[in-house]
């Protein structure tokens, strides 16, 4: 992922927080959450499978002040997504193999789990990248909407 914007702001940081907590009541900032711990604030941002968290952290900068972004995944989705993955193999192999047995030619051939496994785990690793991949390209692009949407609301600027 590309380095997170830098948005600075001719306001403090009491009337930063307080003019984002009056955007998030008035619908245009999702998931606007008060920060704390020397963070500012968080906003939600949104993905392909999972959704985030874009934090800000505040420095003095002259007359005003430049908040520093740092984005992170919310785990919860991600490992259920694996923990699917995971638990569906085995049910697999059994479903595929009394199909299997349906059938004359596959009554005495190789055991069904033998061919089954390598070719489900090698496509769930797959499925698990893909997905991540595909997500984070589209969390980019709401890390750039939501950098845009915060600058609008406290009159700043971005620097990159």
């Amino acid at each position: 992922m590309a380095a997170l914007p830098r948005i600075v702001s001719p306001f403090d940081a009491t009337t930063i927080v307080s003019r984002l907590d009056t955007a998030s009541r008035r619908g245009r900032m999702a998931g606007f959450e008060k920060g704390s711990g020397g963070t500012l604030f968080g906003v939600e941002t949104f993905g392909a499978f999972y959704d985030g968290m874009l934090s800000a952290r505040g420095e003095s900068d002259g007359a005003g002040t430049a908040l520093r972004l740092s984005h992170r995944l919310k785990p919860k989705m991600p490992l259920i997504f694996t923990v699917i993955m995971i638990a569906t193999v085995w049910p697999g192999v059994w479903l595929t193999d009394s199909f299997l047995a349906n059938f004359e030619f596959a009554r005495n051939w190789i055991p069904t789990w033998w061919w089954y496994l390598p070719l489900s785990i090698v496509s769930a690793v797959w499925a698990l990248w893909e997905a991540q991949r595909r997500n984070e390209k589209v969390i980019a692009v709401s890390i750039a909407e939501m950098a845009q949407k915060i600058a609008t609301e406290i009159d700043g600027r971005i620097e990159n």
